[in-house]
């Protein structure tokens, strides 16, 4: 993941703090075990996805949550930019 993208996720306007807290108990209480993603798992497909980046259409994924007004045609526009550039 580059700066660029990571913008993204940090755009988000809320409390740094705030009540809710989830909490995955009833899926436990079925049976349900965690299965965590290793290390090697997640590098390999960081790897494939790389492979391919030529492959993705940056607007079926960009951003649509709108925190501010404009914002989610301005992440749009931006990610299109940036597709351009790595092409």
């Amino acid at each position: 993941m580059t700066a660029d993208d990571r913008e993204y996720y940090l755009k988000r306007v809320e409390q740094e703090e705030h009540y809710y807290n989830a909490a995955n108990t009833k899926l436990r209480e079925l049976g349900l075990k965690p299965h965590y993603l290793g290390e090697e798992l997640v590098r390999s497909m960081l790897t494939t996805i790389e492979r391919h980046r030529d492959r993705v259409i940056s607007r079926a994924i960009a951003p649509k949550t709108q925190w501010r007004p404009g914002e989610a045609e301005a992440n749009a526009a931006q990610l299109s930019a940036a597709a351009a550039t790595h092409a």
